[in-house]
């Protein structure tokens, strides 16, 4: 299996963990869109660098702190830029979280994260 393959796969299930804390936190304590969806990305944040280092970059050589100091970087920056995603696409085009949360992830997963990972997180 390829690197991007695998990369997709330990970015679909890091989205499955994001999205389920985010829905249950929207839909149970009735916590906003905005908000809950920074405590999905921690959640799959965790998820999807231990899966990226273990399995998709095979890269538990050395010291976990640099990678994990590099992945904090980008994650933050995928932070930031999904936090603006739900801001724009639900209160300013009135579309629904999910959709926008749909959205952001496919085209921020492969645009942004992969890119990084590859060549700076654990090239």
């Amino acid at each position: 299996m390829s690197r991007l393959v695998r990369s997709q796969v330990s970015a679909f299930i890091a989205s499955v963990v994001d999205l389920l804390v985010m829905v249950l936190l929207v839909e149970g304590p009735n916590i906003t869109p905005r908000f809950a969806t920074v405590a999905g990305n921690v959640s799959g944040g965790v998820v999807n660098f231990l899966i990226n280092r273990k399995w998709t970059f095979l890269a538990t050589d050395g010291h976990i702190l640099p990678q994990a100091r590099r992945y904090l970087m980008v994650w933050l920056g995928y932070i930031a830029l999904n936090y603006a995603a739900i801001v724009v696409g639900t209160n300013w085009l009135g579309l629904h979280y999910l959709l926008v949360k749909l959205i952001a992830a496919i085209g921020l997963g492969v645009g942004y994260n992969y890119l990084l990972h590859k060549h700076f997180v654990y090239g």
